[in-house]
Order: structure tokens, then sequence, then C-alpha cells
């Protein structure tokens, strides 16, 4: 087992290609030609090894390939390819070994985006919590703070709706206000 592969974790994964491409199909070179090199260099062994997607074998190095090689395409629908985490070969060519990764196509890396996904959800939960429950003179000098003396002529049904719009566009700016306690009637009058 090589260093690249002591922290590999078996589970489905996603590939997508690069650029938001999505032809209806792209196929990925799987074997070495003098054309089209498919080559991994080796740090541990010190030279380039020959590398081949072959569906009946455990390593995707030639070197490495006991008897004869069933070879499979690899190929990209709509401009996505998944891969079950049966297909541990595959998963291991596309995401440790093949010299195309992060220039004709990247890996969908699922633990940064559902924590994204989760604060960026926790921001907009506070933000509509603290307006909801915000007094619409509350409100209303929130709005001062963001567009002016132009709202004293506004109705509370008009202020709330404008600070839900707010919140909508900009979170952060919404969620600072609330922070500094700059929505208090006191420091802004």
């Amino acid at each position: 087992m090589s260093k690249k592969e002591e922290n590999w974790e078996i589970k489905d994964r996603y590939y997508y290609l690069s650029q938001n491409k999505s032809p209806l199909t792209y196929t990925l070179s799987s074997k070495h030609t003098s054309r089209f090199p498919l080559m991994y260099f080796d740090e541990e062994k010190g030279y380039n090894r020959e590398l081949r997607y072959a569906s009946n074998q455990k390593s995707v190095f030639v070197d490495e390939q006991k008897g004869p090689a069933t070879l499979k395409h690899i190929m990209f629908k709509d401009g996505v390819l998944h891969v079950p985490k049966q297909q541990q070969a595959l998963q291991k060519l596309l995401s440790l070994y093949h010299p195309h990764k992060g220039i004709r196509y990247h890996e969908r890396d699922d633990v940064v985006i559902p924590e994204d996904d989760l604060k960026d959800t926790e921001i907009e939960i506070m933000a509509l919590n603290a307006a909801w429950n915000m007094e619409v003179d509350q409100a209303e000098a929130i709005l001062r703070v963001e567009r002016g003396s132009s709202v004293s002529n506004l109705s509370s049904k008009e202020i709330r709706e404008i600070l839900f719009y707010l919140q909508e566009d900009n979170l952060n700016c919404l969620l600072i206000l609330l922070k500094t306690k700059m929505y208090n009637l006191e420091t802004l009058l």
C-alpha cells in the first residue's frame, strides 16, 4: 500500500468534468498509449509507473496486475461520473493517480460542502429569527443605517418586508448590525 492510500476511505464517489462542462458523454483515458500517456511517478520506487483501469484487477498499476485484464472505459455522462464503493480500483485511479485530475475533472468533496451549507443555513435561521422577533422601531432603525432617512415614509408592513429582503440579500450585514446592538434605538437616534 502506497503512502497515498494510507488514509483511503471506502465510500461512493462522484466526479465532475471541470469548467461546468456537461456533454452527453465524455471518455477519459483509461490506459497508457504512446499518443496519450497515462503514467504516475512513484516517489517511493523512484520511477514512472504505467496506469491502466481493468475492472478485474485490484491495482491500477500495470506492473502489479496479474493475468488477463478486462479493460473498461471511464465514461462521464452529462458531465458526471458516479463510482460506487465496490469499484475501488477505479476510485483510486481517479482520486489518487490519474494525471488529468484537477485539469479535466475533479472529485466532489462531501466533507466540505455540508459544513458550508450547515453554516449558511444556521446564519440564515438566526437572521430570520432576529428579523421576525424584532420590534418595528428597531427594524426601522436598522433600515435607516442601511437605506437612509427614506424609511420614515414607510408603513410598518413595508419596513418588515424590506427587512426580510435585506436578510435575503445580505445575511452577514444584518447579523453584524444585530450582534453589535446597532439596532438598539438609543444608539442610533
